[in-house]
Formats: structure tokens, sequence, C-alpha cells
């Protein structure tokens, strides 16, 4: 599927699959093509605290449901990428995340309603290729109420010629353990816009350290970022508040507005210097300013495409 699908999603029976643009893996057998690969190759897990090294041949048995992510999700300053927890309703707790888009990908899935568990950085793969070791590490496992899907998240742009024999090693090992394999590299066209609005308006923002009043008060003329987020009582907390990507929607219309008209973020921080929060790229009925703050329970809204401009 393209991410530029056409067609109507319905989104209160839609599937992860009718809304992912997924990159086509084709197995290779050539990566080990002696008989007992299954054998050689291996997964490790994290459980209890300890590895746990299984055989590839021994994962459809192996209890994944106890393991912990084989990589920690930490963050600092400088970082490239965005690492943290995403909170999902399907399974009522967080789940790490290591780039934006995987944190997207954990927002669709929950979107979809199907989802029993998920599973981050499941268990470290050492499998060969051509005659090297090399090693892998999936970015979920999820346990769906049909099938069990292992997920590796990379936007297409990013994809290398080097991820291709991963990406083929990584299907290999699913389709021996009953599961299902994808490569997420994008979205069908209104996707991403539409479950983000959505999301921002699943439960109602609370503000119990009292920063959108501290930041409309100093949010006097133009400021910049670090003297705005300085000027409330807590600025850690305040910076997370109006910093992280497109989170401005969960403030009042009146703070967004000063926002937007106030505030500029240093060109280390978010590339060249922009006002921030950005314009809503999605020109739509789904505009989150005009999403009700309260939605029917389990993002049960009925949406008659989600593929609108």
């Amino acid at each position: 599927m393209s991410a530029s699908g056409s067609g109507r999603v319905w989104s209160h029976r839609c599937g992860f699959d009718d809304l992912v643009a997924l990159c086509e893996v084709l197995r290779q057998e050539a990566a080990d093509p002696k008989p007992g690969w299954a054998a050689r190759w291996a997964a490790t897990w994290r459980v209890d605290g300890s590895d746990v090294v299984c055989p590839v041949r021994d994962l459809p048995g192996f209890p994944w449901e106890r393991a912990q992510p084989v990589r920690s999700f930490s963050w600092r300053s400088g970082q490239r990428h965005r690492s943290g927890l995403a909170f999902m309703e399907a399974t009522g707790r967080g789940h790490g995340f290591e780039s934006l888009a995987e944190r997207r990908t954990l927002t669709v899935l929950d979107f979809c309603g199907q989802v029993r568990d998920v599973l981050s950085q499941p268990f470290r793969l050492r499998f060969l290729d051509s005659g090297r070791r090399r090693e892998h590490v999936p970015d979920f496992l999820v346990a769906s109420k049909d099938s069990t899907l292992l997920i590796d998240v990379r936007p297409a742009p990013l994809v290398k010629e080097s991820d291709i024999a991963v990406f083929a090693a990584t299907g290999r090992v699913a389709a021996s353990a009953g599961w299902r394999y994808l490569v997420v590299t994008g979205w069908r066209d209104g996707v991403e816009s539409s479950v983000d609005a959505l999301a921002r308006a699943r439960r109602p923002g609370t503000d119990p350290l009292r920063l959108e009043e501290q930041l409309l008060a100093a949010a006097v003329g133009p400021r910049r970022f670090r003297e705005l987020v300085e000027a409330t009582s807590w600025p850690v907390p305040a910076r997370s508040r109006i910093r992280l990507r497109h989170h401005a929607q969960h403030c009042s219309l009146a703070m967004t507005a000063v926002i937007r008209r106030s505030v500029r973020l240093p060109r280390n921080a978010a590339g060249p210097p922009a006002h921030f929060p950005q314009p809503a790229t999605h020109l739509g009925r789904l505009d989150p300013r005009a999403i009700p703050a309260v939605l029917p329970e389990h993002w049960a809204v009925p949406l008659d495409e989600l593929d609108a401009p």
C-alpha cells in the first residue's frame, strides 16, 4: 500500500493495515542457506533483569509477555532522536519509543483498538548474513486480537540498502515463529493529522502546577523561549508543556495564540527559527481546536474518511 492510498477508511472499523504504508520485504534464504539456521540464529530477551537467550526455533513457545525491553528509553540534551514513553488506552500503561515515528505508530495501534499487549524493543536478534554476524533489535512486538505482529518503524527516506537484508532476516524469523512482520515506512494521506488530533482530545488536560497562568502572564510581547519558561516557578515542566511537538493544542486557545505570536524556538532546538506551534498541516474538519474536550470511549468517533485534506 502506498502512503497516498485512495478511498474511504472508516475509523470505527479500520485496522492497522488500512492506515499504514508498508515496505515490501522479501525473505532472503541466501542470508543463511544451510539447514538448521533456526538453531544458529538466536534472540536475546530481557526477563526479570537478566538476559535470556532463545534459539529462533523455540520462539513460538517463548513467554514474551514476561519480558522487558532490551534497551532503555533515555533522553539527553542534544540527542538527535526523541525517546520517551507513550501511554496507550488499550494496555493502560506507557510503552517506550525511540523516535517520533515510533511514537506515532503506538498512537495508531491504540486508535485501531485491536491491541492486547505491546513490548517495545522486544529482543536482540543475532543472525548470519553472508557469513557475517549481525544484530538487530525490532521496534515492537504486538499481541492483537487475532495475531501477533513484529514491527519495525523506518520512514521511507531513511531506509538504506543495508536495511533490506536486516528486514528480510527479521521477516524470516517472524514467519518461523508464526508472527506477521511489518516495516512501517509511512501513513496514508490524512492519517497522521487525524489520529494526532483525536489523541490529544482523549482525556482533558490538567495543569496542577498552574503553569498556563504563569506562561500567559509572562508572555507580554515577543520573548525568547528561555526567557518565557524561566519566568515560571517550574521552568522544566513549563519547557515540556510548550516545547514538545504540537503540544500547544493541549493548552487553551488564549495560551496557544499568545505562544504563537510571542515565542521563537532557538535554532539548535528546532532547526531554522520558527513560530511555535507550527500552523496546522491539515485544513479539513479535524482541526484539533474544533475537537470537543471529551470524546466517546476508546476513540469511537465515526469519520467518513481519514484521507481527507
